[in-house]
């Protein structure tokens, strides 16, 4: 079994600004939702420990169970985004 700790905030900070930041940096965003990247990404950290620490499983709510997985699908989901709202715009 290969267990490892937890990031630091200022790891997860570093390793999703780079992931989003690329991401920002080669599509067509207005300097506004470029400048938003630090942003966007203290509270998605800040929103994910919120939910570690406030919704903890409970007999009658096992799957109220977060790690760091459930954190890269919103910054995954935020980078498709623009692609999916333009498939259903095709549609």
């Amino acid at each position: 079994m290969l267990a490892l700790p937890t990031p630091s905030t200022k790891n997860l900070q570093h390793i999703y600004q780079v992931q989003l930041g690329k991401f920002l940096h080669e599509g067509d965003f207005v300097p506004e939702v470029k400048d938003a990247l630090f942003s966007f990404v203290s509270g998605s950290i800040a929103i994910y420990y919120r939910m570690c620490n406030e919704m903890l499983p409970t007999p009658a709510k096992i799957h109220y169970t977060f790690n760091i997985r459930d954190l890269s699908q919103v910054i995954i989901m935020t980078i498709h985004l623009p692609a999916a709202c333009e498939l259903v715009r095709l549609h």
